[in-house]
């Protein structure tokens, strides 16, 4: 359950990232529209993209090790004949998976199949 948790706090921790920048420029896309200016490419470009929340590998090196644990533990647990992850929580890494890695969805399902 631990690496469960963790799992899904760095998935967490990722899908605030991609919402903190995605949400920077709509709020840009909307003041340059009311007010008539340019501002969005340049303050995307300048500040945004500096921030610590758009460099983020560190935690996708996280997310890939903390994937491999939970994959190897869920494996072992199924060698033995224990019950892993409940349905629910298998459901909500799978979201979490699709919002944040849409190009990543349709390789790992094909590699859960085999």
């Amino acid at each position: 359950k631990s690496v469960y948790r963790l799992y899904t706090d760095l998935l967490l921790l990722e899908t605030f990232c991609i919402m903190t920048y995605c949400s920077f420029s709509k709020i840009l896309k909307k003041h340059d529209k009311h007010t008539g200016y340019e501002t969005r490419n340049a303050f995307m470009l300048n500040v945004v993209n500096n921030a610590n929340f758009t460099n983020y590998t560190n935690l996708q090196g996280m997310i890939e090790r903390c994937q491999q644990v939970f994959t190897d533990v869920s494996d072992q647990l199924a060698q033995q004949g224990q019950e892993g992850l409940y349905e629910d929580e298998r459901l909500f890494i799978d979201m979490i998976h699709k919002l944040n890695r849409p190009e990543d969805t349709t390789e790992s399902q094909s590699k859960r199949r085999n």
